[in-house]
């Protein structure tokens, strides 16, 4: 088995949002009532490549969605099969920095979640991350001796 490719649905609208228990302190009521920071489909992906440890993420992507539903297709990679490995055009796979591509948003639907379609003077602040760009902007560098 070389390549497999998975079709996740994922509920539309307040899934992913943990319930807020009103039995506990103030403080943790508010770190309960968090919404999870992840893209639609992001979750159940991970979820996939931890129970598929052996297999790496090519490639994730919307196909389709109903008032239900977003359907995700997943495509898998067994890395340690020779045809793999052996093939030039795959076999950069193969290296361990691309582990877990999905967790770090580097597949198509995570590049999308993270506002990195676009290019251009309008979409200068995506990049390399919304989080660094803003860091960068509102860090005060000084010199030691001024």
């Amino acid at each position: 088995m070389l390549f497999i490719v998975y079709v996740l649905g994922e509920v539309v609208g307040r899934g992913l949002f943990p319930r807020v228990s009103y039995m506990v302190s103030p403080q943790t009521r508010v770190l309960l009532s968090s919404s999870f920071n992840v893209a639609s489909g992001l979750w159940q992906r991970s979820v996939l490549a931890r129970k598929l440890g052996g297999l790496r993420v090519l490639n994730s992507y919307w196909i389709n969605e109903d008032s239900t539903y977003k359907y995700f297709e997943v495509i898998l990679v067994d890395v340690a099969h020779n045809a793999i490995r052996n093939d030039p055009r795959i076999n950069w796979l193969c290296n361990p920095v691309h582990k877990h591509r999905e967790l770090r948003g580097l597949t198509s639907a995570g590049k999308k979640y993270r506002g990195l379609r676009g290019r251009g003077h309008l979409h200068h602040k995506a990049r390399p991350s919304r989080r660094a760009n803003w860091k960068r902007n509102n860090t005060l560098s000084l010199r030691r001796y001024r």
